[in-house]
């Protein structure tokens, strides 16, 4: 008896404490960053195209088998002569190219699940945590179909089913096929800074797998996300090049 009275006290304190927060912690230990971040641009999976074509500078190439370096040294040649390699369309990146852009994303976890709604291309990622497997028939699509789980304070996800030849990772468009597997471990490296570790593995056009980090500041000040509106970018472009 006096244990059970013991139990109620300490849920009585716990479910007074401000915005219920520490009642859902004292039910789940699920770390917890959500709300708004927004990517540093540091890291990230493009190079610096001033620094490739500057003589006897290295820049280090994703580790591509010698058929798909190539198609994407010819990508950087056409960027480098001020040509787009993607062209004029709305698009959205797809996984983990929507990682990296500098605009907010949003975290919102759950006990079961995490889901990650972004600014870029009004994308929405749907993760869960809860063990369920991969289903048997995946539908490809631009931001895949991903399952994930807590190790720790790390978040480790695996997103298969992307359509690797539709993705754009960045504006030089490396190339991918069908079998990519994306493997990102997220975790909070401090109170306002996120890092995402993301994992590229495809056996088709890759050596070995790709891996960079990509870092996110917290969004302070900042409360919600605003409309992508890519198709009012590309009616101006059209009405430009009419004239």
């Amino acid at each position: 008896m006096k244990y059970m009275k013991w139990v109620l006290s300490v849920a009585a304190f716990v479910g007074a404490l401000p915005g219920g927060a520490a009642l859902a912690w004292a039910a789940d230990r699920t770390p917890d960053w959500s709300g708004l971040w927004i990517g540093t641009m540091k890291g990230g999976f493009g190079i610096e195209l001033n620094a490739y074509y500057r003589p006897g500078a290295k820049v280090e190439l994703p580790p591509y088998k010698p058929e798909y370096l190539e198609k994407y040294k010819r990508n950087l040649d056409q960027l480098h002569a001020g040509q787009t390699v993607l062209g004029r369309t709305c698009k959205p990146p797809g996984t983990p190219g929507n990682m990296v852009a500098p605009v907010p994303i949003e975290f919102i976890i759950q006990p079961k699940r995490v889901t990650i709604l972004m600014e870029n291309a009004n994308e929405t990622r749907r993760i869960w945590t809860d063990g369920r497997p991969l289903p048997n028939y995946i539908r490809s699509s631009l931001v895949g179909t991903s399952r994930g789980h807590w190790e720790g304070e790390t978040l480790v996800v695996k997103t298969v089913g992307l359509r690797g030849p539709e993705l754009q990772l960045d504006s030089s468009a490396p190339p991918f096929s069908e079998q990519l597997t994306v493997t990102e471990h997220i975790r909070l490296v401090a109170r306002d800074r996120l890092e995402d570790t993301v994992t590229l593995d495809d056996p088709i056009v890759l050596l070995r797998p790709w891996t960079k980090k990509l870092a996110y500041r917290k969004a302070e000040g900042a409360d919600d996300i605003y409309e992508y509106s890519c198709w009012e970018d590309e009616d101006e472009f059209k009405k430009a090049n009419l004239k």
